[in-house]
């Protein structure tokens, strides 16, 4: 009925990861370019915040290879 929720400690976050999270993703044209600006809150302190960090930079600099192509 409340679809497939499952807690954070089943997908190995610990019990101190919110259920919910805030990801404001900003576009700002800069000289003829756009900078992406994201701000992710909410997020525990700790390991998780540090990994959740490198996450979103490899994804990002996996997109800038594929955009460097095109």
């Amino acid at each position: 009925e409340k679809g497939n929720i499952i807690s954070a400690s089943q997908l190995g976050m610990g019990d101190d990861w919110p259920l919910e999270l805030h990801v404001t993703v900003t576009f700002e044209a800069v000289d003829g370019k756009t900078r992406l600006t994201l701000h992710h809150s909410g997020i525990p302190a700790g390991q998780m915040r540090e990994l959740t960090s490198a996450g979103w930079h490899g994804s990002l600099d996996k997109l800038a290879e594929v955009l460097a192509k095109t």
